[in-house]
C-alpha cells in the first residue's frame, strides 16, 4: 500500500502515516506544540562538513556534510563516497533512513545479500541492525543520512566481503 503524505497540520496522521511505511516505533514522543517545539535552522556556513580519507568508520575517499549535527535524538549528514568507498559495519540505536540522491550503491545487513541502490531510492535500516553502505566498484554514490539514536561502529568491511558485492 503506497501512501501519498500532503502538508497537514494533523502531527498523529503524519506519525501514523511514517510509522506505518516505515515501521518506525516511537520517534515522536516528543509533545509536538508551539510552546514546546523549536524550530532550528541550520545555513551551510555555520555547521561546514568535512571530508577525507578512511579511518575509523569509512574505507576509501568519503566526503560528508553535516547538514544537521544530533538534534533530538537525530543526525542528518550527506555524503559522497567514491567508487569502493564505503562505511565499516555499523547499527543505529533507533534505525536510519538513507535517501539517495546521485549514483549508485551497495547496502548489506549482516548475514544478508547484498542490494543495489540507485538515485531515487530511500532506504531503511531498522533499530540494531549490523550494515554497510558505501558506492560500487565503478560508481560514485550521494546519501542523505537521517540517524537516529547513537550510533554503534564495528569492523572494516573486508576486501573479500566487498568483492562478494553484485555488478
Amino acid at each position: 500500500m503506497r501512501q501519498v503524505l500532503h502538508h497537514s497540520q494533523d502531527i498523529p496522521k503524519w506519525q501514523k502515516c511514517l510509522k506505518s511505511v516505515f515501521g518506525l516505533k516511537d520517534i515522536f514522543s516528543l509533545e509536538m506544540n508551539q510552546e514546546a517545539s523549536r524550530v532550528k535552522i541550520v545555513s551551510p556556513n555555520e555547521e561546514p562538513g568535512g571530508s577525507g580519507r578512511g579511518g575509523a568508520t569509512f574505507t576509501g575517499d568519503v566526503f560528508t556534510y553535516v547538514t544537521m549535527e544530533y538534534t533530538d535524538g537525530a543526525a542528518v549528514t550527506n555524503v559522497c563516497f567514491t567508487p569502493g568507498a564505503r562505511t565499516h559495519w555499523h547499527s543505529h540505536e533507533n534505525g536510519q533512513m538513507l535517501i539517495v540522491l546521485a549514483g549508485r550503491g551497495w547496502i548489506q545487513s549482516q548475514g544478508e545479500s547484498v542490494h543495489v541502490i540507485h538515485a531515487g531510492d530511500t532506504v531503511w535500516v531498522p533499530p540494531n541492525e549490523s550494515h554497510w553502505h558505501g558506492a560500487t566498484k565503478i560508481s560514485y554514490m550521494t546519501h542523505k543520512a537521517i540517524s537516529l539514536g547513537s550510533t554503534k561502529w564495528g569492523d572494516e568491511v573486508s576486501e573479500s566481503e566487498y568483492g562478494k558485492s553484485v555488478g
